[in-house]
This record gives structure tokens, sequence and C-alpha cells, in this order.
């Protein structure tokens, strides 16, 4: 969290070696052709959403050049905190950030009574107001204590997320986040054909 919290930081000297860092990972990442990166929004705790949203969105306005010249997206993870939601999504709706967009993890969504996404209704709502915004899915349960679960495993309603993914024409992956202490190798199989079966309808 080291890069995401300078990226934030009211210190400007401070701040410009997170975006520094975020240019050295742009190229790291072109250079093993992977076309999106994900990063965290930064520790909140302490400062304002609105001071989070205009230091960070400098910060990205900064990087969205580079990441559009070498063909990298970066997604911001939203967090599952009252008033990230919306402070995430403002951040990334400039349609002058092409390159900057979101990373939905589902697990964490779920966090503090899904507090990251109860303005928006559902995740599936979420998803949907993101729409093109959305540029990538970190895919795990949660059963209220435990995070990355088999899907099944826990509380979400992922044929609401997938008929969400598949309304707006979602073509990033969906990437399966399970934890190897609490999911058998079985179950991660198990996983993977039933969120593919979902996606094939």
């Amino acid at each position: 969290w080291e890069l995401e919290k300078r990226l934030c930081s009211t210190d400007e000297a401070t701040r410009r070696t997170g975006v520094q860092k975020l240019r050295e990972l742009v190229d790291f990442a072109a250079g093993i052709r992977a076309d999106v990166i994900t990063i965290h929004g930064g520790d909140a705790a302490g400062m304002a959403w609105d001071i989070w949203q205009k230091t960070l969105g400098q910060s990205l306005a900064e990087i969205d050049p580079v990441a559009r010249a070498a063909g990298v997206r970066i997604g911001v993870e939203m967090l599952a905190e009252p008033g990230a939601d919306t402070s995430a999504y403002n951040l990334v709706r400039n349609p002058q950030l092409t390159n900057v967009g979101l990373t939905m993890d589902t697990g964490h969504m779920m966090f503090r009574d899904g507090a990251g996404f109860r303005p928006f209704g559902t995740l599936g709502r979420l998803m949907r107001r993101l729409g093109q915004k959305l540029f990538h899915v970190h895919v795990h349960d949660y059963d209220g204590q435990h995070d990355h679960v088999a899907i099944g495993a826990g509380k979400i309603d992922f044929p609401e997320l997938v008929a969400a993914l598949v309304e707006t024409g979602y073509s990033g992956s969906l990437c399966l986040e399970l934890n190897a202490d609490r999911v058998s190798p079985e179950a991660m199989l198990a996983s993977r054909d039933r969120l593919r079966a979902m996606v094939r309808g």
C-alpha cells in the first residue's frame, strides 16, 4: 500500500515519487504485455474524501497519457468504505481519463455490510453504473466472515453480477482470487466452471 499512499499524499514531493513509481509499473506491464494493472486507492483514513479525490485524481491525470501511450489500463480498486464508492466513481468518470478506470473486487465490496455499493443498491447495479469504466474484476465469494471463498459458498449474487457484465458489454478479465487455505483444488475448479457456465448462459 506504500505506492497508493504516496499517490494520494498531500505532500507534493511524496505524491510525485508515487507517480514516478507508477510510471515504472506501467512500463513493466507494457514490457510483459499486461493490458491492465490494479492499484488501491490508498488509505483515506484521516483524509476527507474530497481531498483524497483531488490528490489521487491529480496523480492519475498525470499518469493517464503515459498509460495510453504504453497500451496499459489502470484499474483503481474500489474500497468498501462509506463514501469510497461515489468518490472512486467520480474520480474516474472524467472522459479525458481514457486509460484510468476501476477494478471491482466482489468479495471486498461486501465488507462492512456492503458499504461500498449500498448507495447504488446492489453490486450488479453498481457494475451497470460503472459501464465501460470497469476495467477488471476480482472474483470470490464472501460468507460474512471470510473472503476469497469458493463461488456459491457465500452471500454474493453471482448470476446478477454476470448479467450486469454481459449487459454492459464487459470484455475484461474475471480473475478468480481464492484462498488455498480455505478452498480445495476441486472447489477452485468448480468455481471456475460455475463462473464459465454463468458467462456462457
